[in-house]
């Protein structure tokens, strides 16, 4: 099933039960017990153990309590109203982001009213509903 920490040519115990991508000389021995927890109990796949080994422990902890809270949510059939009021909370805590220096807004208003190159407005809409393009190639009239 697993196999056990073979040696290498110096002599050190190497691990070839943790993920292959992991540096395992950079955990500790406490990382290295709720790695392969994860992954051999938990079965967590190994893209979210190294998110989980590159990430402060503030934020895991933060993760996991949220993910507490909702588990709970859910068993008093809450879950849902729990997961929108968090995403609300979410964007007034930490935010959508900043925009660089000259990056146009995706809102015309903030751009001093000028679209973004490839927007689509009503007035195109209604410019190709009434054919106006053909009308003003073949001239005022169309027989």
């Amino acid at each position: 099933m697993h196999s056990a920490p073979s040696g290498d040519r110096t002599g050190a115990a190497v691990d070839n039960t943790l993920p292959a991508r992991l540096n395992r000389s950079r955990l500790s021995p406490r990382q290295l017990r709720a790695v392969r927890f994860l992954q051999f109990t938990c079965g967590v796949p190994e893209p979210v153990i190294q998110y989980l080994m590159g990430t402060r422990k503030r934020t895991v902890v933060a993760m996991a309590a949220w993910c507490g809270t909702w588990y709970w949510a859910i068993s008093v059939e809450f879950g849902a109203v729990f997961a929108i009021l968090s995403a609300i909370a979410a964007i007034f805590t930490v935010g959508l982001g900043t925009r660089k220096e000259g990056e146009a807004s995706a809102y015309s208003i903030f751009n001093g009213f000028n679209e973004l190159p490839g927007a689509f407005n009503a007035a195109q809409l209604d410019d190709q509903m009434r054919h106006r393009d053909e009308q003003a190639a073949q001239g005022p009239y169309i027989e």
